[in-house]
């Protein structure tokens, strides 16, 4: 059995949905997944040359368990089967949006604070637009990168320097998102840009392309 005939740049678009039998004490459970066919061919799950065999089945139940589990968080967060279905850059350019949200609100506050007559419906819509992003750094920074993808090294083993260096940065990055939820300061974003680009240099496999 072969998926997919729609191929771009090395990719796989559109959905295939897959129906999953399990026997088990002589019960049988049926359910769909829809399973997205990019991220199951970037994970090495499936190819257009993939026949189903081996533990290919295993690997689609994890995947599929993981996505749904990622979905219902929005994709900030990340499960902890583990499906072994990463992708950091992603997560760095993901930062770097609610970065972004977050500058467009706090100006919108700023702006809405200092008019005559305040619209406070809005007013407190951004705020908690700013804070919504700030979480969801903490989110990315915590339950993803310090919990999955940051290897503990122990000291004296090689490694440790850029260990705590990663972690170091890590953490500042949590700070500063919750200086970003007490305050409409724009410089506590400016900070957390720097913080991110030099994380990208101590942690490579997150690095993303910066257009100048």
């Amino acid at each position: 059995m072969q998926y997919g005939n729609q191929e771009s740049s090395g990719y796989l678009y559109g959905h295939h949905r897959h129906t999953a039998l399990f026997s088990e004490r002589k019960r049988s459970f049926r359910f769909d997944i829809p399973i997205s066919a990019a991220i199951l061919r970037d994970t090495g799950i499936f190819n257009h040359k993939t026949n189903f065999k081996g533990g290919l089945m295993k690997k689609m139940i994890s995947a599929a368990v993981c996505l749904l589990l990622a979905g219902s968080i929005h994709l900030y967060a990340h499960c902890q089967i583990p499906c072994g279905i990463y992708n950091d850059p992603l997560r760095t350019s993901m930062i770097y949006e609610d970065l972004n949200t977050i500058d467009k609100s706090v100006a919108a506050i700023r702006k809405l604070s200092g008019e005559k007559t305040i619209d406070y419906n809005q007013l407190v819509r951004w705020i908690n637009n700013k804070d919504l992003h700030a979480q969801k750094i903490q989110t990315v920074v915590s339950e993803y990168f310090m919990t999955q993808r940051i290897v503990p090294v122990k000291p004296g083993e090689k490694g440790y320097a850029e260990y705590v260096t990663q972690i170091t940065l890590l953490h500042s990055l949590l700070i500063d998102a919750m200086k970003a939820k007490q305050s409409v300061d724009p410089a506590i974003t400016v900070r957390m840009r720097a913080t991110l680009k030099a994380f990208e240099k101590a942690y490579p496999p997150a690095a993303i392309h910066h257009e100048h």
